[in-house]
Parts: structure tokens; C-alpha cells; sequence
């Protein structure tokens, strides 16, 4: 059984026998992801406030220890109005289906995905939340992405999903931590590369939300959305 043990790092669906297929890499560059950051607020039942933040990559490296990594860029404002600011504190790179993720110019690379993980394999997950101090693959399958099958592999508890060339479905550049995050939490709403739209979170259908706030049903509702999407992404047998 392989172990990949993580710092601080996930629905079950129909199990699927993976077809062969290329790898496609999480990190490229220009394919944009918008998370969106929720946040509940106990006092009051129900209301909650959610904003977007965007990222990626531009085509910019830095070097140390004799590895390249690539340069995150994020944005809190619509991602198709620009604005996109540099991530100076750490690079990614990846390298046999694995990416790694380090704190500039640091001797200590954190593995954050390893897309060769199969059914029985286990991650480190270092919380006092869950039962187990390990999250375990319980199924690997396939599913049509932008017109091609990438793997997706999901775990028990807590209940990851990650899609090859996508990531996790939680929380992209930080998975498994969004399970640690007490009043808070984090999904995935889309990904957009140079072939369109990739993923669109069915919950929300949208890429960008700014801030929402939803009271109890008395206090009535509020919100804005925009840059409604379709979502493309597809089971398959």
C-alpha cells in the first residue's frame, strides 16, 4: 500500500475502470481557476457570505535547488477584468504525475497531488477533525473533460475529489486543508483553459460571485451573480 504523506492536506459515484489515456498536467499555463471562499456565520442561522478568488499560471518561472517552478497569479475581481497579482511566496512544479508546491527559495517542496494514487492507497491528513489521520482512496475512475476521459480520484473521510488537470474539486491549491478551516469553506466553481470552460460547479453555474449573503428566510435574500456557463463535464461508462 502507498502512503503519501502531506504537511496538512478530501459524493461517492459509480466506479469506472480508467481508460488509457495521456496525462494531462495540472499546471498550465493560462488555464484560470475561480474558487470561491465561503464563510457562515453561526450566530445567525443561514447567513453566509461567499467571494471569488481566481488564479494562474503566466508563463513565469523562478529557479532554486536546481529546480524550476512556476509562478501563481490570483485575483479578487472578476478574472475577465485582469488584475491578476503575483504569488511571491511560493512556486509549483510538476513531474511524473506529481505536483509539488515550495515557499520560495526553500529546501522543503511539499507534495500536494499524486494523480498515480489508486484504490487502497492512503494520504497523511495531520487534523484532530477526522476519525482517521488518513484519507483513503476509495475509488478511481474517469470522466469526460473538454472532450477527452482524465482520471478522478476520490477519498473517504475527508470526502476529497481530485480530476486530473483540474485538481481538487475543494480547494485546488490547497487540498485537504479546506477540511481544517473551522466557519469556512471552499469549492471550486470553474476552470477555463484556451478550449473553454472545462468544469463549472452545478450548485452554483457560475464563475464569479461576488459577495453573497443569505439571511433566514424572513430576512429575505440577496446576491449577485455573473458569468453564467454551462458545465461540460461528463460521466462516462
Amino acid at each position: 500500500m502507498k502512503i503519501l504523506f502531506l504537511s496538512a492536506v478530501f459524493t461517492l459515484l459509480t466506479f469506472i475502470t480508467v481508460k488509457a489515456q495521456t496525462y494531462v498536467p495540472f499546471i498550465e499555463n493560462y488555464k484560470v481557476w475561480s474558487v470561491a471562499n465561503i464563510m457562515y456565520y453561526f450566530p445567525i442561522p443561514g447567513y453566509r457570505t461567499i467571494t471569488t478568488k481566481s488564479f494562474q499560471f503566466m508563463n513565469d518561472t523562478t529557479s532554486w535547488n536546481d529546480k524550476t517552478y512556476q509562478t501563481l497569479y490570483g485575483t479578487n475581481a472578476n478574472p475577465e477584468l485582469g488584475n491578476w497579482n503575483e504569488d511571491f511566496w511560493f512556486g509549483y512544479r510538476e513531474e511524473n504525475m506529481k505536483v509539488y508546491k515550495s515557499e520560495i527559495y526553500s529546501d522543503v517542496e511539499e507534495l500536494i497531488y499524486d494523480f498515480s494514487l489508486t484504490v487502497g492507497d492512503s494520504v497523511y491528513v495531520d487534523s484532530v477533525y477526522y476519525s482517521s489521520n488518513y484519507a483513503h482512496v476509495i475509488s478511481v475512475d474517469s470522466v469526460l473533460v473538454g472532450g477527452s476521459f482524465r482520471k478522478r480520484i476520490q477519498f473517504d473521510d475527508p470526502p476529497e475529489v481530485w480530476v486530473e488537470g483540474i485538481g481538487s474539486l475543494q480547494s485546488p491549491f490547497n487540498p485537504i486543508r479546506w477540511c481544517m478551516q473551522l466557519g469556512a469553506e471552499t469549492l471550486l466553481l470553474c476552470v477555463i483553459d484556451s478550449t473553454g470552460n472545462l468544469y463549472t460547479n452545478p450548485e452554483y453555474n457560475s464563475c464569479y460571485l461576488d459577495t453573497i449573503m443569505t439571511h433566514r428566510e424572513e430576512y429575505g435574500q440577496e446576491g449577485r451573480e455573473i458569468m453564467i456557463r454551462n458545465n461540460p463535464m461528463h460521466e462516462s461508462a
